[in-house]
């Protein structure tokens, strides 16, 4: 599928270790999220490599909650689970941290999960979020309680060892160790001619990544793939030829609609996003519907129905950014910029690194008039984005009135 890993290293065997390792990564954690698994806990003093053992001992000296899982499964491949919080700061001002690392040797995969910890979770001690990729986040420890549990406790050394100091015998072992399951890696050498940087793209057929390669078939990956090309026309026609093929699906008919929202053909688009909906869309794919009805009644400018079908999108799925980013739009052409600005404002606590969603709110503080406030939304967004020349006009043109 295509969430499967890319990597680059000092050489090709290299790249391919951590191609490979990405993928299991991202596979284990897809299971044991999926079906809520609890697994061994690793009991910290069985931690020995040097390098792992400074990490650990910073965090226990900030008195940081910290948790390792053996993500391993029945895959022969060492994979470590980290979970880590502050008391001192949360809830109020820092988030559960959750994540995991991969590697050949089980050692190595605590250093990995350790130094992602501190790479998400900053000091601790930030009201800003980290995006969450591969693993959930947790408002509470209540909803973490199946990864917490620690009713089982094993050695990091009985964890699956497939390492080496030779990066080709490490790749040579981790695809061993995936023949013994029934699974198949495949590596492609992505080098760059020019840049001559040994890199690999990594597939192993059938591996997941969260929700997102579950209960898809030949006739989804057709739909999609065809979606990407680049005329819409033509995306039709073959499109229909699925259809013919494989009658009555929500996903063709979904990306039948979209291929005419494309063409700038609304109203179509309309018919088929409803089709979609009558033929029983799996329940992840439901905000994605009503946000792109919500796109066409935009478009359409008729905002009163867009804001509907996009809040909708909303309560189906509050974590896509994008939802928040068109009802705030829809709101600020509708006049209602309180609410615009509190659309923006989700967007950011999803992406706070969004610069346009700064702009945006300052171009709403702009309409209500506050002018000090939307000069600092301004600058905010381009001290994230200068390259937001439109956003610069307008704080220029506050500051000369003000």
């Amino acid at each position: 599928n295509e969430y499967n890993g890319s990597a680059s290293g000092n050489s090709f065997e290299e790249a391919a270790v951590q191609a490979l390792s990405e993928v299991v990564e991202r596979h284990v954690c897809s299971i044991i999220t999926h079906e809520k698994l609890s697994t061994p806990t690793i009991k910290l003093n069985t931690i020995k490599d040097p390098v792992a053992r400074e990490l650990l001992t910073k965090f226990q000296g900030l008195n940081i909650e910290l948790v390792l899982k053996d993500f391993s499964l029945d895959l022969g491949i060492p994979t470590v689970g980290a979970i880590a919080w502050d008391p001192s700061t949360f809830p109020s001002s820092s988030e559960i941290v959750y994540t995991a690392g991969t590697a050949p040797d089980p050692q190595r995969a605590v250093i990995r999960a350790l130094t992602e910890v501190a790479q998400l979770a900053g000091d601790f001690d930030r009201e800003g979020e980290y995006i969450e990729s591969g693993l959930p986040k947790f408002s509470s420890l209540d909803e973490a309680s199946y990864v917490l549990d620690k009713a089982v406790q094993v050695s990091v050394e009985s964890m699956p060892n497939c390492s080496s100091e030779n990066f080709r015998l490490e790749v040579e072992w981790l695809c061993k160790a995936l023949a013994d399951i029934g699974s198949k890696a495949y590596l492609v050498d992505i080098t760059h001619p020019e840049l001559a940087v040994p890199a690999a793209y990594a597939v192993i057929p059938g591996n997941h990544f969260r929700d997102r390669t579950r209960n898809l078939d030949v006739a989804f990956h057709c739909a999609r793939l065809i979606d990407s090309i680049e005329h819409p026309q033509k995306a039709l026609s073959i499109l229909t030829a699925i259809d013919d093929l494989y009658p009555e699906r929500y996903d063709t008919a979904f990306y039948t609609g979209h291929a005419h929202e494309q063409l700038g053909d609304y109203a179509e688009a309309l018919k088929w996003y409803n089709k979609s909906f009558m033929l029983n869309p799996s329940p992840g794919e439901v905000a994605s519907i009503y946000c792109h009805r919500g796109v066409c009644y935009k478009e359409l400018e008729n905002f009163t129905r867009a804001i509907e079908e996009l809040e909708r999108a909303r309560d189906s799925n509050p974590e896509l950014k994008e939802i928040h980013n068109l009802l705030g739009y829809c709101f600020y052409r509708a006049g209602e910029h309180v609410k615009a600005i509190e659309a923006f404002e989700q967007a950011i606590s999803i992406d706070p690194g969004s610069a346009i969603d700064y702009a945006n709110i300052a171009s709403n503080l702009r309409k209500l008039d506050i002018k000090d406030a939307a000069i600092r939304w301004y600058e905010m967004a381009l001290d994230l984005d200068p390259d937001l020349s439109w956003a610069r006009d307008k704080m220029q043109e506050l500051k000369a009135v003000s």
